[in-house]
């Protein structure tokens, strides 16, 4: 093999790598704050936890060269927000919908 193609196969490997790792750190730090707002009750932590996972994708497609505008963001934001919104209401009707016994 070529010594320069094998030089910069090594070096795209390399980057892969260190993107695959970049990667590995941007969802631990998202499993962690998701696991700490486990404390703070049900209702006011859905609001975080929704924009935590969309920063996590928008960063995720970023380091993976997927970007996205504003308009983009904000209709992932409202759709993800939509269905946390049908959660949180499915949610307290099924509760009281249980609670009369």
């Amino acid at each position: 093999m070529n010594p320069e193609l094998r030089t910069q196969l090594d070096e795209a490997a390399k980057r892969a790598k260190s993107r695959d790792d970049k990667a590995e750190a941007i969802i631990w730090a998202n499993v962690l704050s998701n696991a700490g707002m486990a404390g703070i009750p049900f209702g006011i932590d859905i609001w975080v936890f929704a924009g935590a996972n969309v920063t996590t994708i928008i960063a995720l497609g970023h380091l993976y060269g997927f970007t996205t505008n504003r308009e983009q963001a904000g209709a992932l934001m409202k759709q993800i927000f939509s269905a946390v919104g049908v959660t949180w209401a499915a949610t307290l009707i099924g509760a009281k919908f249980f609670s009369r016994s």
